[in-house]
């Protein structure tokens, strides 16, 4: 039950700071691949540098343990592709899809659908899907395992790497701003 109740808390949680950042819209989605707004990247990256420094503590106090697996680079490219064709055609991303339900946008609600859809169907697929494979598999999934060293070390090397790659964006952004017009006062 405790678990359920925390669930359902960090769900509310991620659903108002989804919105509050506005990358609900679609238009934001869709401008993101433009290259017209960089709102869904910032948000993307702060969520992936934050979600680093959590897990590296609940590594580092031996509360949680983050495994490695072997995995195939063929998969997980062609995966990406299919991720990415998805996001630009829905314009919205996996974790956007319930708080698009919870404000009212209709189309999540067969997008949502669509992505049960497609689990299915890669789950009646995946046995073929494990002979496509032309690039080699790798043994190290992981940087930490590629360096010998635990995660904990790791991740939040990266984390602040992610963060000042955000606050680039931020500056260039800023730079790049055209000036906003001032309204003329007729007398």
């Amino acid at each position: 039950m405790v678990i359920v109740l925390f669930s359902l808390l960090i769900g509310i949680a991620i659903g108002i700071l989804l919105e509050k950042s506005n990358i609900l819209d679609p238009e934001i989605v869709f401008n993101q691949f433009l290259w017209k707004d960089f709102t869904l990247l910032k948000v993307v990256l702060l969520a992936v540098a934050t979600s680093m420094l959590v897990f590296s503590a609940l590594n580092y106090s031996d509360t949680m343990f983050i495994e490695s697996f072997s995995f195939g680079f063929s998969q997980v490219i062609l995966g990406s592709i299919l991720l990415g064709f998805g996001i630009v055609i829905t314009g919205a991303l996996p974790i956007t899809i319930m708080a698009q339900i919870g404000i009212g946008y209709v189309d999540a609600i067969f997008i949502f659908f669509g992505v049960i859809l497609g689990g299915i169907f890669y789950r009646l697929i995946e046995p073929i899907l494990g002979y496509i494979e032309f690039l080699p598999k790798s043994n190290i999934a992981t940087l930490n395992k590629a360096l010998d060293l635990e995660y904990w070390m790791v991740a939040p090397i990266f984390s602040i790497l992610l963060m000042f790659i955000v606050f680039c964006i931020r500056l260039i952004e800023k730079r790049t701003e055209k000036p906003k017009e001032e309204e003329e006062i007729d007398w």
